[in-house]
């Protein structure tokens, strides 16, 4: 999620689906705008009855991390210390190698038609840190303006690639300087060739819950941690069977117990055993967490849908969490999870097939052993006398001279939505996909959404409308459409009404409210949310710029004072608070707030613009000079 509330890339959510539009549209008839209060609400419509959920048992703390686990288990530890899991999130100068630091180390992000000024990065790696550095440069070579960034931490294992984070006091951002393994070059990082976020793209609950192990969260602060962010860095033994404090108990005879506790995810039921990896391997289109739930409170054992409300292109399999339409291209990662659910081999297994029946989860194959195990898997099911290939030998050692079952049916494609990537298709077809066409780009749009647990009543109906309501809206802000928003004030008020402590509803009933032109009903909304978490960044920002664009800045300038004291390490806050402040004439503060934008991204034209203007002001005509220079070499 942006911080503003918005989908975003990162929520792959399809806000073009008519279909999915028409799934989220149940809240209610479309509601009147006007102009100072909430629209009226339609006495045609059954009256809505909402309690508030039972708060669920906290989930099991009894972690000791992976360390504990060597004594008993050193050779699979030996083994997992070596698997992506185990390298997915190390300390930059710990981590294991696999970048280039001695070839090319500098790249340039496309620059604007017709600009003459590009973004160019820098990768160096001294005895003591990495440090990513962006120029802003014109063609020619001549700098505007350098920095240095260290990063502190790299996520990823690099199977496809790694990304770098910056730790500032608890408050993570990602670099836009990625390594891709597979094409062997440094790039912008995934997502950054659409918007260049630069060094200001925050690091939410929803990354760090599948890149790293455990996370040290900072009370009554969302997407905020301590000041050493990690409790254990990469993903350890107890993300897949569970905290083990009890298991040890149990074997060291400290408890009592009919049978140990610790969970081997193979003796679970199919869906549930599935769901320890989609935990972070199904996406989905979007995904919220429940009402009282968050990011981290899945534990092996439970479903999806115990933690989540995930959206997904439906299909009709029994076991998995959805079902996606035979046609379905191969082509955006991390969308494994779905992709097997569209193969025959998963549909007609009656639940025997699952993640770990191919996949080894604390051992990688080697290169060399990749094809022959792999195939091994395959032979379980596909062995003489049972369903064989039905080409020939011949025919397949023309394909694969190692007669490779996956470089068959599995292919490996390029990503669509991942610059320098490939994956395996997981649909395991029986022929070649396809050349992929713009009618099935156009019909992948299309696709009818559900719900993970929605057909199994997994999750209670007017959690399930919360959840509809929640991405109705978001859709309705990106679209531009306010009527789709309008209809899911009556349920959404309600709601907040019988659980005033959920914030995500609260912040979004004020979208909404907002959307229809109801600012006052809005503002109250997000005051009253605020007095229940007085630091939530994204009730403080919509409460900033609904005052701002009210022409109110007596009033928007607390809730940007109060932004920037949360939130001290983004540019973005100190530019609108500086530009508030100037409003106010406040011209002193208005210059420190702006230089402190600066400092954290010297590339802002129109915080040089607004400095020279504020030194303008003042009368000191050097320093507004100097600026409104630095304004105009970077608007060219």
């Amino acid at each position: 999620m942006k911080k503003d509330g918005s989908a975003s890339t990162f929520d792959r959510m399809k806000i073009v689906s008519v279909v999915m539009l028409c799934l989220l549209t149940g809240c209610g008839p479309t509601a009147p705008k006007e102009a100072s209060q909430a629209p009226a609400p339609d006495s045609t419509q059954p009256e809505l009855t909402i309690t508030s959920p039972k708060p669920r048992p906290a989930p099991s703390q009894g972690y000791l991390g992976s360390q504990a686990c060597v004594e008993c288990h050193t050779e699979i530890h030996e083994h997992y210390s070596q698997h992506p899991m185990g390298q997915s999130l190390a300390k930059v100068m710990e981590a294991t190698p696999i970048e280039d630091y001695e070839g090319e180390d500098r790249f340039s992000a496309d620059s604007a038609p017709g600009s003459d000024l590009r973004l160019t990065y820098e990768i160096e790696k001294t005895e003591d840190e990495v440090i990513h550095r962006e120029i802003l440069e014109r063609r020619n070579g001549d700098q505007i303006y350098s920095r240095d960034v260290p990063v502190q931490y790299a996520i990823g294992a690099g199977v496809r690639g790694r990304s770098y984070l910056i730790n500032h006091d608890g408050l993570l951002f990602m670099s836009p300087v990625t390594w891709y393994s597979q094409s062997g070059a440094w790039d912008l990082s995934p997502a950054y060739h659409i918007r260049n976020m630069q060094f200001g793209r925050r690091i939410v609950d929803d990354c760090l819950s599948c890149h790293a192990g455990r996370v040290a969260t900072a009370s009554g602060t969302p997407d905020s941690y301590q000041a050493n962010p990690f409790i254990e860095e990469s993903i350890g033994c107890e993300r897949c069977h569970g905290p083990g404090e009890e298991h040890v108990q149990f074997h060291h005879g400290k408890i009592d117990l009919p049978k140990d506790p610790i969970v081997n995810p193979i003796d679970l039921p199919p869906r549930t055993r599935d769901h320890v990896c989609m935990q972070c391997h199904l996406g989905g289109e979007s995904r919220l967490t429940r009402f009282d739930r968050s990011d981290f409170d899945f534990r092996p054992g439970d479903d999806l849908a115990d933690i989540w409300t995930i959206f997904i292109q439906e299909n009709d399999h029994k076991n998995g969490a959805g079902d996606v339409k035979e046609h379905r291209h191969a082509s955006k990662v991390v969308s494994q999870a779905e992709q097997m659910f569209d193969s025959r081999c998963y549909q007609k297994s009656d639940g025997k097939l699952g993640c770990i029946s191919c996949h080894d989860p604390h051992t990688v194959p080697s290169a060399e052993e990749k094809v022959s195990f792999y195939k091994s898997k395959c032979l379980e099911c596909h062995s003489p006398g049972n369903v064989e290939c039905s080409r020939p030998i011949s025919e397949r050692l023309l394909v694969s001279s190692e007669d490779s079952c996956i470089q068959c049916h599995m292919p490996v494609a390029t990503s669509s939505n991942i610059s320098h990537v490939a994956q395996s298709d997981h649909r395991v077809l029986r022929e070649p996909p396809p050349e992929r066409s713009h009618q099935h780009e156009a019909d992948e749009e299309q696709a009818v959404m559900v719900v993970v647990g929605e057909k199994e009543n997994l999750i209670p109906k007017n959690e399930l409308d919360r959840a509809k309501a929640i991405m109705q809206v978001r859709i309705s802000e990106s679209i531009g459409n306010p009527d789709l928003a309008g209809r899911t004030i009556s349920f959404l008020e309600k709601w907040v009404e019988a659980v005033p402590n959920d914030i995500e509803a609260a912040l979004t009933l004020g979208i909404a409210l907002q959307l229809q032109q109801a600012y006052a009903s809005a503002i109250q909304t997000w005051q009253k949310a605020l007095e229940v978490q007085p630091e939530n960044e994204l009730l403080l920002r919509r409460l900033m710029f609904v005052h701002l664009e009210a022409g109110q800045p007596a009033l928007s300038v607390e809730y940007s004072q109060r932004l920037v004291d949360v939130i001290p390490w983004d540019a973005e806050y100190f530019g609108f608070h500086a530009q508030i402040l100037a409003e106010l004439r406040r011209f002193d503060e208005a210059i420190s707030a702006a230089k402190r934008s600066l400092e954290l991204n010297p590339g802002q034209p129109q915080i040089h613009q607004l400095l020279a203007k504020l030194y303008a002001v003042q009368n000191n005509s050097e320093q507004s000079r100097l600026h409104e220079k630095q304004a105009q070499q970077m608007s060219r």
